[in-house]
Parts: structure tokens; sequence; C-alpha cells
């Protein structure tokens, strides 16, 4: 299988184009696929999967405060995503306690 590797180096180019909101939005659209595909998902593991993503054959080489920056705190403020803290517990035994992580708003 052929995959496409994207690097994005200065986002603010690419951010104040309004051509290329469509670009952000398939990335939040896969970001959501993959907060829902999971229970509960860190932003570390958010950017591991897009940079290896099978899923669009696509691969996303983003630094991990911009991921948060640009594709997952939108999906907070309008797409019924959360943000939280994990206590190591419960549905957050894999992600270590005071990570940051994500999951939809029940």
């Amino acid at each position: 299988m052929h995959t496409t590797c994207l690097m994005i180096c200065d986002l603010s180019a690419f951010f104040a184009e309004e051509e290329f909101n469509p670009f952000f939005e398939f990335w939040r659209k896969h970001c959501l696929g993959i907060i829902d595909s999971q229970e509960v998902v860190s932003l570390e593991r958010i950017t591991h999967l897009l940079r290896i993503s099978a899923r669009t054959g696509l691969s996303l080489q983003m630094p991990e405060q911009s991921v948060k920056e640009l594709l997952i705190d939108p999906l907070v403020l309008r797409n019924g995503v959360i943000e939280v803290v994990s206590n190591g517990m419960g549905e957050f035994a894999s992600i270590p306690k005071g990570q940051l992580c994500y999951k939809r708003h029940a």
C-alpha cells in the first residue's frame, strides 16, 4: 500500500488561507473518528495514529501541540468532544495518570 506523507512545518501559512479549511476539516473528521473508535484517547495516541493512518492512506506529520490547537481544540468547541485528565483507573487504565485525553461527551 502506498502512503502519502504530509509534513506541515509552517502551519500559520496554511491556517491563514481560507482555501485550506477543507484540509483541516478532513483531518478533524479523521481525529473525530479516532476518538469515536476508542473509549478515551490521549493526544499522544491521536498524533501517533495520524502519522500511521492506514484508514486514509495518508500520514500527517504534525507536532503534538499543533494537532491539539488546529485539529482537536475545534472539536472540543463544536463536536461534543470533551477534554479530560486521566486518573489512571477505569476507562483511563491504559493512560498514565495526569495525561490529557479526549472522549465523546455522553
